[in-house]
């Protein structure tokens, strides 16, 4: 009897111990699920912190070049303007000083700070000039702008005599004169040449105002610089080449022969339309490189073609770049450019080939 409740209280003893253990197992695992739930949960988060994180710097790396170039390029647009208008305000102002005299300097010391310039004017008619234009200007501080002014002034200035009170009393009237004040003018005023002339003004920026410091400063022409044409050194002298240009730009220019014949095959050239011009003669040819009567197919020429346009009254000298191509026997013209070539190719099939 007490054997049977022994094992029936062993029996019980390990269905409890089982169920204990259980128990535990099961809430072992339970932890284990909810440790790994939390786990992951804290990874997420995180890895959401690092995305968003990621998100913003590669907001900031997009957005901020572009911000940055968007301010760049409204700073120089700025910069630009207050150039053009420093530039305006210095032609305005050497116009002034041009046109200022004795009797009428007003306009003159509207733009002068007079106690910190000893101005004297003892002219007393106006400087006669014309074309007034802004050649360069030039950022060399903050606030101040160096510009360069080109007029052209009259070699040859009238007698003194009473000036008028106008404003432009110096510039040269560019509308056209009735005939008969034309032919009572002396023959010296129609005839009259001019020079060109340069100046230099500062401008001195405060705010949205300008002043200028000083009055104008005549200076040399600026440098002339190498725009190409020194690149065709070579005169062309055959025959074939010679009467195949100045028969294609008389189809270009004068409307002379279908411009198509002359053209390479897909390239599109209009002729001019209208045109005042009636013939073109050729006055000199040139290339980059010697040219013979030799030529080999593909082989592809740039030019230099001074002609003089006549018509209507008119002579006017010109210059032509063409490139011109070998095809099937004839040379044809594979471009028209008022642009010359800056460097050259020398190539023996290919001499000059534009860069």
């Amino acid at each position: 009897m007490k054997r049977r409740n022994r094992n029936r209280d062993d029996g019980a003893s390990e269905t409890a111990g089982q169920t204990v253990a259980g128990s535990v197992a099961e809430g072992r695992d339970s932890a284990a699920a909810g440790v790994g739930m939390w786990s992951r949960r804290v990874i997420g988060g995180l890895l959401a912190v690092f995305l968003l994180a990621g998100a913003g710097a590669g907001l900031v790396a997009v957005t901020g070049p572009a911000a940055a170039q968007k301010t760049d390029v409204g700073a120089l647009q700025d910069a630009q303007v207050r150039q053009e208008q420093a530039g305006g305000y210095a032609a305005d102002f050497v116009g002034a000083w041009l046109s200022a005299t004795e009797q009428n300097p007003d306009r003159l010391l509207g733009y002068l700070d007079e106690s910190g310039v000893d101005i004297s004017i003892e002219n007393t008619v106006p400087v006669l000039y014309k074309d007034l234009a802004v050649v360069s200007t030039e950022q060399i501080s903050g606030s101040r702008v160096l510009v360069t002014v080109s007029a052209a002034v009259a070699a040859e200035q009238p007698a003194p005599q009473q000036a008028s009170t106008g404003q432009d009393e110096g510039k040269e009237d560019d509308e056209p004169k009735p005939e008969s004040a034309a032919s009572a003018a002396p023959a010296a005023e129609q005839s009259r040449a001019w020079t060109r002339q340069h100046y230099q003004v500062t401008v001195v920026r405060d705010g949205s105002g300008m002043a200028v410091a000083g009055l104008p400063t005549p200076v040399a022409a600026p440098e002339a610089a190498t725009a190409g044409a020194g690149v065709y050194a070579h005169e062309v002298v055959t025959d074939a080449i010679r009467t195949e240009v100045q028969e294609m730009l008389a189809a270009y220019a004068a409307g002379q022969g279908d411009l198509a014949r002359y053209t390479v095959p897909g390239v599109n050239l209009a002729p001019i339309s209208p045109t005042p011009f009636e013939s073109v003669s050729l006055v000199s040819l040139q290339a980059i490189a010697p040219v013979d009567g030799e030529a080999a197919a593909g082989t592809r020429l740039n030019l230099a073609a001074t002609v003089e346009l006549s018509g209507s009254g008119l002579a006017q000298p010109a210059t032509y770049y063409l490139t011109l191509a070998y095809e099937s026997g004839t040379w044809q013209m594979a471009d028209l450019s008022a642009t010359p070539v800056m460097e050259t190719n020398t190539s023996s099939n290919d001499p000059g080939k534009r860069k």
